[in-house]
């Protein structure tokens, strides 16, 4: 994807996708990146177990996110609100699914969405599906969950390295679908991305065991962003085995075409020079070119 829009370099987004159903019977985790024009939609949610029809709830998220995405007039200069809108609108058709259905549901999910643009980033998310921003090797920014053992941890009850055993782990506070209000998204932005950033967002079945540092490193080191995910959501289900929840990650890694300083000193003289040897020939000043 190629943007030339002022004076901004022209950006890429190399991007893929992976879902593993690990060792439950059903996958209720979706992911989707779009395309449009010089921006990029990466969206994922991750169904709640425990609650049926997870797996349409994270499907109405994805779908409802490409949708708006597609309609929006400006979903730059809007990111943030249109961000909004999406989670909300989401949740509304999470619980009118769920109230046309015999007896009623209610189907919940979790949800990520980002918006890019050449060298800026837009994104909301609810419950413990997680975005990370990751710059050379290391993680630059990582959402907080919305669950009970954050809230626990900020609180000062329990340390960080009591969150990974704690009994209620899998408990989120915050999610799409469920009750007739919509969820509060937490939101967030940053205004310098960086060649060779790396935006992820991933289910827990993902991150849960796989180590922050190690997951940054190994990305910011493998050249083919499709083959590294698929063998760190392999290695997320081994370390869980036999237990392994749905796993999957979606990634967007930027390419901006910087030319070389020196280039571009030179590119600019060449112009002023023959804009120059232009105004002399009107002139007469100088020959014209044969």
């Amino acid at each position: 994807m190629n943007s030339s829009t002022g004076n901004k370099p022209p950006a890429t987004f190399d991007h893929a996708t992976v879902s593993l159903i690990g060792d439950r019977k059903l996958n209720q985790d979706r992911t989707r990146i779009v395309e449009r024009d010089d921006c990029l939609l990466l969206a994922l949610g991750d169904g709640l177990g425990g609650h049926p029809k997870g797996e349409i709830a994270a499907q109405i998220l994805i779908d409802t996110a490409g949708e708006l995405f597609q309609q929006a007039a400006n979903p730059i200069g809007t990111a943030r609100q249109l961000l909004e809108e999406i989670l909300i609108e989401a949740h509304h058709r999470i619980t009118e699914f769920g109230t046309r259905q015999e007896p009623p549901i209610l189907p919940r999910s979790t949800a990520v969405v980002a918006i890019l643009h050449e060298e800026r980033a837009w994104w909301a998310y609810v419950g413990d599906s997680r975005l990370y921003i990751i710059r050379n090797g290391k993680v630059l920014e990582r959402t907080k969950d919305h669950s009970y053992v954050q809230m626990l941890h900020e609180e000062g009850i329990i340390s960080h390295a009591e969150m990974d055993n704690h009994p209620q782990r899998n408990f989120i506070t915050r999610c799409l679908g469920g009750s007739v209000w919509p969820p509060q998204g937490s939101f967030g932005q940053i205004s310098q991305l960086e060649k060779n950033d790396i935006l992820l967002a991933c289910s827990d079945g993902f991150w849960e065991h796989l180590d922050d540092d190690q997951l940054a490193a190994t990305l910011s080191d493998e050249p083919d962003l499709e083959q590294c995910l698929r063998e760190l959501a392999l290695t997320a289900t081994e370390l869980a085995d036999p237990h392994s929840d749905n796993v999957t990650a979606a990634a967007v890694r930027c390419n901006f075409n910087h030319p070389a300083q020196g280039e571009a000193i030179e590119d600019d003289l060449d112009e002023a020079i023959d804009a120059l040897q232009a105004a002399m020939r009107k002139l007469g000043k100088i020959p014209p070119r044969e």
